[in-house]
């Protein structure tokens, strides 16, 4: 558009010149036919200027027009994107004979004897709310109105190893960060704040990526000390739909948090 318009008033410019030199070293008057033909000339030339400005003009706003539709279009995909993620019927996961299911989340674990798993009535007293259990259109309505729910939590030695999952409407907040990688980073300095107001001491955090069930995931671990014993954290960012699960990972004195998430497997 812009190179059109520009070598419009080239071409022009070349014109003009051109005339201009035919006129060059004429010391006295220019004949009437001359004066005529240098006329002809330069009404030619604005003649073709307004003709190639107008053709520019009407090409800017065909382009302007194909721009508006595109970004039309663009909206309407993350619109309908959007509208398909928010369409994903969330579900709680399930416990049966110590192996836990997600069949939203995609994941499971099977958990053998030595763990301990916390039942409905004490994953939604951790999450805030008085009540033995919940369907799934109460799920999805608990984390609407909390923003979060414990959707697992379980335990081992004496608690001195545990892991639960949290998930939250991550809607709004994807809308503003985007990816899993985004939300880690925006999240390790909050968390290094909040285990400090709770007593840790010489924390550190970084940022990983590790697979969890078969799938490549950003997350981060969790370093520091409390009350004499080694801590160790390790957390892992799952976005599913409008959705993010949160699978933590903790133990004391002893690092396991790999072989704990490890236990994950993908369902299908």
């Amino acid at each position: 558009m812009k190179k059109k318009t520009l070598l419009a008033v080239i071409a022009l410019s070349v014109m003009l010149t051109a005339c201009a030199r035919s006129t060059e070293g004429v010391t006295g008057q220019v004949t009437a036919n001359e004066e005529a033909a240098t006329e002809a000339v330069e009404e030619e030339a604005v003649e073709t200027e307004e003709a190639e400005a107008a053709d520019a003009e009407a090409e800017e706003e065909t382009e302007a027009a194909e721009d508006a539709d595109s970004q039309e279009n663009e909206e309407t995909d993350a619109e309908d994107a959007e509208t398909e993620d928010s369409d994903e019927t969330v579900s709680k996961g399930s416990v049966q004979g110590g192996t836990y299911t997600n069949e939203f989340l995609k994941f499971g674990c099977a958990f053998d004897d030595e763990w301990t798993i916390a039942g409905d009535e004490e994953l939604l007293s951790l999450s805030g709310f008085v009540a033995d259990a919940l369907d799934n259109e109460s799920y999805k309505a608990a984390i609407e109105k909390n923003g979060m729910v414990y959707d697992l939590y379980a335990s081992r030695n004496g608690g001195l190893e545990s892991v639960n999952i949290v998930l939250q409407d991550a809607g709004i907040l994807f809308q503003a960060v985007a990816t899993e990688e985004a939300v880690v980073e925006a999240s390790m300095s909050q968390l290094e704040d909040a285990l400090g107001s709770m007593g840790f001491e010489d924390l550190t955090s970084n940022a990983i990526t590790r697979t969890f069930a078969g799938k490549e995931h950003a997350g981060l671990t969790v370093q520091g000390n409390y009350q004499g014993m080694a801590m160790y954290e390790q957390q892992v960012c799952i976005k599913v739909g409008n959705y993010l699960a949160v699978v933590t990972a903790a133990s004391y004195n002893e690092d396991t948090t790999d072989s704990i998430l490890d236990m994950f497997y993908e369902v299908q």
